[in-house]
């Protein structure tokens, strides 16, 4: 009987883009702490169709909030971000990935409105987000990159945020 030798292992290639949503996060989650409004409870890539923003709420020490990295969805691409409507192995892919905050904010028991100064305060915290997460989308070393648009998010359930989507092509 021949002895047979096992295949070869090779090492499994890893998608090329989970380098680049590691290294996404790392950019969101130092910048909403430093040129955002502040830290959060929560904050790293987040898997799934939706964030839930359950993590939203005070966690400890005065801080709340979450910040999140997600990938929305993926096409092949030869025209970067157009889907390519006949791919082959020479496309590259194009990322679509979503960035976003939410921090929580006071809600009453009988659900009045804060007052305007209070909202104020919460609309700029939304903004000084925004700009963060737009700023780690820029400045944090990345493939070809298309930024989309920012969403805002609430407020809703004593959340306030948004997403900024932008396209990452990876090969």
């Amino acid at each position: 009987m021949a002895v047979v030798s096992p295949p070869i292992a090779l090492p499994i290639p890893i998608n090329p883009i989970t380098p680049w949503l590691f290294a996404l996060s790392e950019c969101v989650c130092n910048e909403l702490a430093t040129t955002g409004a502040g830290p959060m409870c929560w904050c790293g890539i987040y898997p799934g169709i939706a964030v839930s923003l359950e993590y939203c709420e005070e966690c400890s020490e005065g801080l709340c909030g979450m910040g999140w990295v997600r990938m929305v969805s993926a096409n092949p691409s030869t025209s970067f971000p157009i889907a390519e409507v006949q791919p082959n192995c020479r496309a590259e892919t194009a990322w679509l990935i979503e960035v976003g905050a939410v921090r929580c904010i006071p809600t009453s028991e009988d659900g009045a409105i804060p007052p305007p100064d209070e909202m104020a305060v919460y609309a700029a915290d939304q903004m000084q987000d925004a700009y963060a997460l737009y700023r780690a989308l820029l400045c944090c070393e990345a493939p070809s990159m298309l930024v989309q648009q920012w969403t805002p998010i609430g407020p809703d359930g004593g959340c306030l945020g948004g997403t900024w989507l932008a396209w990452m092509a990876a090969t």
